[in-house]
């Protein structure tokens, strides 16, 4: 059974197999996890190092600016939805 790792441990992991110090199968018998989970680690490492498993209820960078894009979206729909009815109120009643 595998044991859970800090995003901390899976770096220093991936950090030694890229340095060839260890191979997966090793990291893979020692961690519990399986090799094909090892590969994934390193593949998610060699596209972003900076973004390498940004933890649990943790976003990364990507993440973090679509929601806020999302939530910046909902907001402008929400002004929109206001404007027109408005722009209504004031065509029936122009004074």
């Amino acid at each position: 059974m595998s044991k859970k790792l800090s995003r901390e441990e899976k770096l220093a992991y991936v950090e030694q197999m890229l340095l060839k110090k260890k191979t997966t199968g090793q990291v893979a018998e020692e961690t519990g996890y399986s090799e094909s989970g090892i590969y994934k680690w390193l593949r998610k490492y060699q596209e972003n190092p900076s973004d390498f498993m940004p933890g649990s209820g943790n976003l990364s960078e990507k993440d973090k600016q679509i929601k806020q894009l999302e939530k910046e979206l909902r907001e402008m729909k929400e002004q929109v939805k206001f404007l027109k009815k408005a722009t209504a109120y004031f065509i029936k009643n122009p004074e």
